[in-house]
């Protein structure tokens, strides 16, 4: 819901989550921002070539971030946006979580974590970006429908067979290593 101005009660209603496809669009939300609607290739084009980056987004507060973080998972493959962990508010994380794309307030602590943090990248919205370039920049800048997602599809990489091994008389309640 966009606004709320009863009291607090259930609602009864069944609502439609949405589907989260995008079919079509343009990344109007970082050209607002940064000049440039290419910069909403950067993170996903991080995201492919490592998926386990951790990226610190760092945003001058007031920023909506969660526009930018649609628009560049619009540039994944549907199955691929599933795979992204993000927080739009990143403060700390929750023992147990992960989180690859962490949207941090400007001088904040997380923004001072993340200076520290050496494996992460900082990708820095109060600053000048690199311009981006490569096919999801160009889908970007450009626009996309259902026929330009199309070449970014990749074929899965193919799971090995799984292969039974035989028997080994081996007790598998024993945790204790074994004595030759």
């Amino acid at each position: 819901m966009d606004t709320w101005a009863d009291e607090p009660h259930y609602i009864e209603a069944q609502r439609r989550v949405p589907t989260g496809d995008y079919t079509e669009g343009r990344a109007d939300a970082w050209e607002a921002l940064t000049g440039d609607a290419g910069h909403a290739a950067l993170l996903p084009q991080m995201f492919l070539e490592k998926p386990d980056r951790i990226v610190y987004i760092i945003f001058a507060p007031g920023t909506e971030m969660l526009p930018l973080v649609s628009e560049s998972l619009a540039l994944l493959e549907p199955m691929r946006r599933w795979l992204v962990t993000y927080n739009t508010y990143f403060v700390s994380l929750t023992a147990g979580s992960t989180c690859a794309w962490r949207c941090c307030i400007q001088d904040s602590d997380a923004h001072r974590e993340a200076l520290r943090d050496h494996r992460g990248v900082i990708l820095d919205l109060t600053q000048p970006l690199p311009a981006p370039s490569g096919q999801l920049a160009d889908l970007a800048r450009n626009g996309w429908g259902k026929a330009d997602a199309l070449p970014l599809r990749q074929e899965p990489a193919k799971k090995s067979s799984f292969v039974v091994m035989g028997s080994r008389n081996i007790n598998q309640l024993n945790l204790k290593p074994r004595l030759k």
